[in-house]
């Protein structure tokens, strides 16, 4: 059994305190994963943020010329069910011109456990047109679940479009294919395959960035509980939102 993506919000952003993220309108179902993709194009640092209780900071990357990457997680257990919307409030933060904080919200079902994380990576850097986003261990568990976030800044107008490595979906990004300083691509994989292997998610741009960062994390699976339902599997709301140019 793999994971699967139960639903999820639409990709916004903004730079105004507290953040109102969608995890699922519908409500989340008791015991499923949570994770929340965070992409700050335009921040050379990340602000602070606070999530509601048991949610857990996962991997995070700084890049001091304009980009910042964060995953954010609740584990299943800790999910009681009936979920929406969460709050997140955030302070500080060093910003270039036209920054950005967007965000992206989805709910997997198949996380039975408590310790449900697995491994992560992060980095940064600039004029690549392909980033190599990967953990910085092997999995210990088949068939994960991997979610990549990615951060991209250019210091003038640019037309950027980013794509997802192979074996992920793209859930959503922010001003691919439109000209802006700030673009952002959430990205997951439902089943990374046999245990033992280093993810990665070779992101690709089409034109050199200032500066980008990105973050990836993998989650086991627990076993198949004898005679349990699987949850529904619900299409993703994918988006692509048209932020101001700045």
């Amino acid at each position: 059994m793999t994971f699967t993506l139960r639903g999820n919000g639409t990709i916004a952003n903004g730079t105004v305190s507290p953040l109102t993220i969608t995890i699922n309108a519908g409500g989340t179902a008791s015991g499923n994963l949570c994770v929340v993709w965070l992409s700050m194009p335009g921040y050379t640092a990340a602000p602070t943020f606070t999530f509601p209780a048991n949610w857990v900071q996962g991997p995070i990357d700084a890049n001091g010329a304009g980009a910042c990457a964060q995953i954010w997680y609740l584990e299943g257990p800790n999910n009681p069910g009936g979920i929406t919307t969460i709050s997140v409030s955030f302070t500080g933060g060093t910003t270039s011109t036209g920054a950005t904080i967007a965000y992206l919200g989805g709910e997997f079902p198949g996380n039975l456990t408590p310790t449900a994380f697995d491994v992560s990576g992060h980095g940064h850097g600039t004029t690549n047109l392909t980033y190599s986003e990967l953990t910085s261990a092997v999995t210990t568990g088949a068939d994960e679940l991997a979610v990549a976030v990615t951060a991209v800044y250019n210091s003038a107008l640019t037309t950027q479009t980013l794509g997802p490595g192979t074996g992920f979906t793209q859930l959503a990004a922010l001003n691919s294919g439109s000209s802006s300083r700030v673009h952002a691509g959430m990205d997951y994989q439902l089943d990374t395959g046999a245990s033992g292997q280093t993810i990665t998610d070779s992101e690709t741009v089409t034109v050199n960035a200032t500066a980008f960062a990105w973050a990836i994390a993998t989650f086991k699976e627990a076993a198949v509980v004898a005679g349990a339902t699987p949850a529904p599997i619900v299409s993703p709301s994918t988006a692509v939102v048209q932020a101001a140019n700045w």
